[in-house]
């Protein structure tokens, strides 16, 4: 059974455009990387995750420095973070560079500790702000799935709303369709619906 809460935060993220699991996707990754940047910048254990996967992804990485240069006007987390990604890069190039230039019969005798198949600064780990993000659209997903038909007002407001998009409906109907198969029914008809409309919007 869901949370009311969630079921609360599904229905006002239906209640405005575009699809509501991207809305509350990008909610998650705006409140992580608040919290981020104000508890946990100066902490090199809280770090550790963003240094495993070589920084944050690229879109999350510009969400960062917006966030932090809307509420400060500077970048003091931000440095703080990737001066010392910066140093781990710096390290490893200067390493690879300097097996590189080993003559090729030393090469042979003394081969690179990497493992077959490793890449030059390959992460360890995943964007963390990419896998609190995926924790979320799992979670909203099942509370659309098992919540869609039960509530009213959920399913109300739904039925008005542009739905949720393709790349979701794929997920959803993956990882709930068969536990909720007249969730997933509604869901992808009302998706249908919709795309029907646009269609006869863009033949006029």
């Amino acid at each position: 059974m869901a949370f009311a809460l969630s079921i609360e935060r599904l229905e006002q993220a239906c209640r405005k455009d575009g699809c509501p699991i991207c809305r509350l996707e990008h909610n998650a990754a705006v409140q992580s990387i608040t919290a981020f940047l104000w508890e946990h910048a100066n902490d090199s254990t809280a770090r550790e995750p963003v240094n495993r996967s070589y920084g944050l992804c690229p879109p999350h990485t510009r969400l960062l420095v917006a966030s932090e240069l809307s509420s400060s006007g500077n970048l003091p987390g931000v440095h703080m973070i990737y001066e010392v990604l910066a140093r781990n890069a710096s390290l490893e190039l200067a390493k690879a560079a300097k097996t590189a230039r080993r003559p090729s019969f030393f090469n042979r005798l003394l081969p690179s500790r990497k493992q077959p198949g490793s890449q030059l600064l390959a992460p360890s780990g995943n964007c963390p702000i990419c896998d609190i993000t995926q924790k979320s659209t799992v979670n909203n997903l099942s509370v659309l799935y098992e919540e869609i038909l039960a509530n009213d007002e959920l399913r109300s407001i739904y039925t008005q709303s542009t739905g949720i998009c393709m790349q979701h409906i794929r997920q959803g109907h993956t990882l709930y369709g068969f536990n909720h198969p007249q969730a997933a029914a509604f869901i992808n008809q009302h998706a249908a619906d919709v795309l029907q409309k646009y269609r006869t919007d863009m033949q006029e």
